[in-house]
């Protein structure tokens, strides 16, 4: 599989500037800008050299729900789901070290699945141009307990919500 359908820390409007993959030249409408989750200093080691080679493809949905735990998001992909989850479309390279590196940084063990914290799956995803393709995604793998379903299924927005409403726990919805 080719391409990498990320909704939450991975997203490209989060990652520090110096470390934001390159954009398609085929992308028509580039990515919705945010506030970086990290500064370059903070960024993760393992997600450096990675994430300068993914190539951003355009953006695209899931149908499924998304969930706040805290320091990142939770999908939960559900074909039968009323919502959809927002994320971002990467073009992955063929060198299986690039997987290995976000599969460590996702928690997922292809040997030991039900053990991950995520699992690596394949999914169909409605592209905004309308075109449907297959990426890999990381969908939770553990009980959600009492987590709160991020409205609108968009991390970024999400993100954006809460910094500009602090105290508030739930943007309203649109």
């Amino acid at each position: 599989m080719r391409h990498l359908f990320a909704y939450g820390t991975l997203r490209w409007s989060l990652l520090p500037e110096a470390y934001r993959p390159a954009i398609s030249h085929e992308v028509t409408r580039p990515p919705v800008s945010a506030t970086p989750l990290w500064n370059e200093e903070q960024f993760p080691e393992l997600l450096r050299a990675v994430s300068q080679r993914l190539q951003y493809a355009g953006s695209g949905r899931v149908r499924g729900r998304l969930y706040d735990l805290g320091p990142y998001p939770a999908a939960v992909v559900d074909p039968q789901a009323d919502s959809d989850i927002l994320g971002d479309v990467y073009w992955l390279p063929p060198d299986p070290a690039v997987l290995v590196s976000l599969d460590a940084y996702e928690d997922y063990d292809a040997r030991y699945p039900e053990r991950s914290l995520f699992r690596r799956v394949p999914v169909q995803v409605r592209l905004d141009d309308g075109r449907t393709i297959e990426c890999w995604m990381y969908v939770y793998n553990r009980d959600l307990g009492d987590a709160v379903i991020i409205p609108e299924g968009d991390y970024v927005a999400y993100r954006r919500w809460n910094a500009a409403s602090p105290g508030r726990s739930l943007p309203p919805a649109v």
